[in-house]
């Protein structure tokens, strides 16, 4: 982590410190450069490697509410790389205090404390009503890092409503490699690939309220397949039984 902290944390930090003084209009596009720009940055330093499995799916929809999986904190590195469409992220408050990611995310994300019941409320109004307006949105639909042990966490319903409530589809995105190169409780990354694995968009269209479960349900069998097969095997797309 010695390149981070030496090169990519001061470079990244005087970037997006840049990006915050520039005009309104386009800054959450310029984010997302920065972004990519900083993944590749510590790729090249760190020894990581990324690659994208269709990736065009994120341009055959006009907005979307992206669903990764979560199992390590590299996930957010093949994220940045992957993404090239401006999205807002729902995120612990905790990563606030991180340096550089909280300046990041306090810029291009809604924080949310998980043991409040009033922030929890309050960010998913914020998240659903930026949806509305067409604006992509990231949210983790196990909430948080899966330490368990198994493939996939429990899904909670927060990114199926709001898929729901502003009529867009999920983008489901799988996520490879990351606790390899840093298991849980290392405080360094070792060399390697991280994958992200995009699938077909899930539609939402005709949907109500009382179909969140099934929505929800659908896309976890479907992650759940991609994440058991490796990011070589095809995964089934919507619509598909497990």
């Amino acid at each position: 982590m010695a390149c981070f902290l030496l090169l990519v944390l001061p470079l990244g930090s005087l970037g997006y410190a840049f990006l915050s003084l520039s005009p309104a209009r386009g800054r959450e596009r310029r984010m997302f450069y920065a972004n990519n720009a900083l993944a590749a940055m510590w790729g090249i330093l760190c020894g990581v490697r990324y690659r994208v499995l269709n990736g065009h799916f994120q341009h055959t929809v006009d907005a979307f509410v992206l669903t990764p999986t979560h199992t390590a904190t590299p996930d957010m590195l093949v994220v940045s790389h992957a993404l090239r469409r401006g999205t807002r992220f729902l995120v612990k408050r905790e990563l606030r205090r991180v340096p550089l990611l909280g300046f990041m995310f306090a810029r291009m994300g809604v924080f949310v404390d998980r043991k409040d019941a009033a922030s929890r409320k309050q960010a998913r109004a914020s998240m659903r009503a930026l949806a509305r307006e067409g604006v992509s949105v990231c949210i983790f639909p196990e909430g948080t890092r899966n330490t368990s042990g198994a493939p996939l966490g429990p899904f909670y319903d927060g990114a199926f409503a709001t898929a729901i409530d502003a009529r867009i589809p999920i983008l489901p995105l799988v996520l490879y490699g990351g606790p390899e190169m840093m298991p849980n409780g290392q405080w360094w990354m070792r060399p390697g690939t991280l994958t992200a694995r995009f699938l077909a968009p899930e539609p939402t269209e005709g949907l109500r309220p009382e179909d969140v479960e099934g929505l929800k349900q659908r896309v976890r069998q479907r992650m759940l397949a991609a994440v058991l097969a490796g990011p070589q095997a095809p995964a089934p797309g919507p619509g598909a039984a497990s």
